[in-house]
């Protein structure tokens, strides 16, 4: 009888022990799905890889130079036309220092 209430103990402990862990996990679990934590994850991959950095930096400046001759060109038409052209320069200025960055990058290198 007392082997058996010893038993009974040592599986009690050992049922504690096993819901400890399985809060401590699905608390882990719920933290790593949170949306916040599943961008960075995904985007940890993808930032390490300097090809693709490259690339968002060439985007993001070709993007930026595009709006701001947009804005110098043309500022506040209120034409159709206008707007049009500004959006016209736009798109072409982003296309053309978006596709140049990368030979300028390997110049610079070279230097």
């Amino acid at each position: 009888m007392a082997d058996l209430t010893k038993r009974i103990k040592e599986l009690e402990m050992i049922e504690s022990q096993q819901i400890v862990t399985l809060k401590m996990q699905r608390k882990d679990l719920s933290n790593s799905l949170r949306p916040v934590n599943l961008l960075k994850s995904a985007f940890s991959g993808v930032v390490s890889s300097k090809s693709i950095q490259h690339k968002a930096l060439d985007a993001s400046v070709g993007l930026g130079a595009g709006w701001l001759i947009k804005k110098i060109l043309t500022p506040k038409s209120k034409s159709m036309v206008g707007n049009i052209t500004g959006k016209a320069l736009q798109v072409i200025a982003t296309t053309l220092i978006s596709k140049k960055l990368p030979s300028l990058r390997r110049k610079i290198a070279e230097s």
